[in-house]
Parts: C-alpha cells; sequence; structure tokens
C-alpha cells in the first residue's frame, strides 16, 4: 500500500509541477495572439479530447500522467493554417515571453509554497553541513545559518583527524575541542582553518578531550595542512524550531528562499558536471555519477517518505525544490529545452534582420536540431533510470 501511495504521490507533483510550467506557455501564447492548438494533461497517447473553445484550443487527457504539454500553431513550421496566429510570425520579445513563461511560472509556484510554509510554522528541513555556500536558506541553512537563526548553540570548534595524517600521529582524536591556535581563541571552523593554514612549519593547538583534560600538542604542517577536517561542536539543537511568520514577511522570505534554492541547484549543477568531466580524483566521478538521480530516485524517496509518515510540509517543500529544478534545467541552453529554444530564436532574429530574405528559412533544421536534443536527453533519462532502480535493488 505504502508503495502505490508514494507513486501516486510522486505522479501528483510531477503533473502539477509540470503542468504549471506549461499553463505559463499557455497563457503568455494566449496573451500575446498566438493560437494553442492543443493543451494536453499527461503526454501521449491521448486518452480523450475534453472540449474545444473558440478560439480552436484542445483540451485533452492522454494516457501518460507525467506530466502536460502545449501544443503551439505554427511553432516549427514556415507555413500554418492560421499565418497570423503562428508562433513562428509573433515578434521577437514576444516569442522569449512565450518561452520563458514556463520558467517563470515554476519560480512562482515555488515562491508560492515557501511563502504559504513560512506563515504556517514549517520548520527546516536540516543543515547543510557538507557543502559550501553563500546561499542564505532558511529551510536547509548552514552551520553558520543555523546558528545565527538560534536552531543550534554550539561549544567550540570540533576537529576530525584523517587516518595517518598528521593531526592524528600527533594525538589528536575526533572528540577532541579545538579551542586555541597559536594561543589564540578560535570560534569558528572558518578562523580555525584561516590561523592554521597562516602557520609557518608546525602548529600549536589547545585542545579539550571531552572529560574536560585541556592539552596543547604541536602538530607539523604537510602543505599548509594537518589533515584535519574541522566543524562546530554542537552542544544543543531545538528540536521545536519553526517560521512562523507575518503574511507579507512570509512572500519576502517566499521569494528569498526561491532564489537560495536557485542558487543551490546551479551551484551542485556546476559541482556535479565539474566532477564528471574534469574530477580530481576518480573517486570524484564515480561519487557525482551516483549522485544522479531521476524521477525513479524521486519516487522512491516519496515511497521511503509515506512509509515514514512525514509531514506535509516536507513534501510540499520538495515539490517547491523540484518546481525549482525543473525551472533551472529549462533554462540551460540545450536543444528541445526552453533556454535552447530562446537561444535558437535570438540567433535567427539576428540573422533575418541582418539577411531580411532568409525569414522563415530554417525553421525545419531547426526542428530536426530540437527533436535531436530531445531524443538525447530521453536517452540520459533512460541511463539515470537505470542507475536509479540499480540503487533501489542493489
Amino acid at each position: 500500500m505504502e508503495i502505490i501511495l508514494g507513486i501516486a504521490l510522486t505522479l501528483a507533483v510531477f503533473l502539477v509541477v509540470v503542468v504549471i510550467h506549461e499553463l505559463g506557455h499557455f497563457f503568455a501564447a494566449k496573451w500575446s495572439g498566438v493560437r494553442v492548438d492543443e493543451f494536453g494533461v499527461g503526454l501521449p497517447p491521448r486518452a480523450k479530447t475534453l472540449y474545444r473553445d473558440r478560439s480552436g484550443t484542445e483540451y485533452t487527457l492522454n494516457w501518460l500522467a507525467i506530466g502536460g504539454f502545449v501544443r503551439l500553431h505554427g511553432e516549427d513550421v514556415a507555413v500554418a493554417e492560421e499565418p497570423d496566429r503562428a508562433f513562428s510570425r509573433a515578434g521577437f520579445f514576444q516569442k522569449l515571453a512565450i518561452i520563458f513563461a514556463g520558467v517563470a511560472m515554476n519560480f512562482l509556484l515555488a515562491a508560492a509554497i515557501f511563502a504559504g510554509l513560512f506563515m504556517w510554522w514549517v520548520a527546516p528541513l536540516g543543515i547543510n553541513s557538507e557543502f559550501p555556500t553563500d546561499a542564505e536558506s532558511r529551510l536547509i541553512p548552514t552551520m553558520d545559518q543555523a546558528l545565527e537563526s538560534g536552531i543550534i548553540t554550539t561549544d567550540g570548534v570540533r576537529i576530525f583527524p584523517a587516518e595517518d595524517s598528521p593531526a592524528e600521529r600527533a594525538g589528536i582524536t575526533d572528540t577532541d575541542i579545538l579551542e586555541q591556535v597559536n594561543g589564540a581563541s578560535v570560534k569558528t571552523p572558518g578562523e580555525a582553518v584561516e590561523s592554521i593554514r597562516s602557520a609557518s612549519d608546525s602548529v600549536s593547538l589547545t585542545l579539550r578531550s571531552v572529560d574536560g583534560e585541556v592539552r596543547t600538542l604541536s602538530v607539523p604542517l604537510d602543505d599548509e595542512r594537518i589533515g584535519a577536517g574541522v566543524g562546530y561542536n554542537i552542544s544543543d539543537l531545538d528540536q521545536d524550531f519553526t517560521y512562523d511568520l507575518s503574511p507579507i514577511a512570509a512572500v519576502g522570505a517566499g521569494f528569498s528562499e526561491t532564489w537560495a534554492q536557485t542558487r543551490l541547484t546551479l551551484e551542485l549543477l556546476w559541482m556535479l558536471l565539474s566532477n564528471i568531466i574534469a574530477p580530481e580524483t576518480p573517486e570524484d566521478r564515480t561519487q557525482a555519477v551516483e549522485s544522479l538521480s531521476g524521477p525513479i530516485g524521486i519516487g522512491n524517496l516519496f515511497v521511503n517518505m509515506v512509509a515514514s509518515s512525514v509531514p506535509v510540509s516536507t513534501i510540499l517543500i520538495l515539490m517547491a525544490v523540484i518546481s525549482v529544478n525543473l525551472a533551472v534545467f529549462n533554462l540551460l541552453p540545450i536543444p528541445a529545452l526552453d533556454g535552447g529554444r530562446a537561444v535558437f530564436i535570438i540567433v535567427r532574429e539576428g540573422v533575418v534582420r541582418l539577411f531580411p530574405r532568409l525569414s522563415g528559412s530554417g525553421l525545419a533544421i531547426e526542428g530536426y536540431i530540437h527533436l535531436a536534443g530531445f531524443a538525447i536527453l530521453i536517452v540520459l533519462s533512460i541511463v539515470v533510470a537505470y542507475h536509479d532502480i540499480a540503487k533501489i535493488l542493489f
């Protein structure tokens, strides 16, 4: 039963996020005077035509309930049944507005969800203690942000020596609290790292053990490092911490959280691509590939969430994050995505301005390029799906 509910929840979340995206294209096209031939909920094959409005738009239900689509009149051909209402004949800024309206709707959906949650006592999902970022997320705060907000209380800096490192050989253990570096007190991990790197051949560390014993050790440096990680020593965690903002403050927080999640998505995407294309070590590439996940992986996450009876707020947060991810992904300049289509529109309009006789040419070629891009994305989706299934089964 939990598996069925998890799958149903996954389909519902993706359906809402994608249909909202397509509604952006739909409304922008209607307002721009471009005919929408079809607005479909789900993906073909078609299950049922609900009705056809006076402007010629068919509203359909389709069998694959994993999203939706908008079919614009004259989008990929120079000749259309109603040339004046064809997408190919729309103005430059009208085309871009139609293309980017879907992305805008996804950002607005995320901001609306975040704003609603901030008004209704939402708790942070967790604390980001691994990924360095300056993005100020209330829902996934960094250790510094969690400390500033009062979510956590700290007592010094924790030190974690690596195996067979100068720190471990000097006698440091992962239960030690770092209090001073070269006689100067340190309060944050950043201060500790900066103080250690500014030393010369060795560094003097004053440590406090779990039983309160204070000792000072001299640790030799290896390439300005002692071979240890540092982090906050958390002495207390406010389990009841929630955000309860006024409506006006919640709206502002909703948009700032959407921006923070956008930054996090871009930073994580850049790190992922860097580790796959040019990793520092083979392990970095392996970890990057293993971290890839698609709808099946997200579906498995929803199944686990149903089994764990997580709060509805957690599901809504995940929906908002997925909406942000879809928006960012669609902005990439890849054929078949909104960003790729926008690039072609900009290039085509520039060519037409320079060479008016070429107006209307190249649309068929562009359509083939988008089709090829779509095929590549499908292949990548299959590869990611294979990894998702392998991770679930093995």
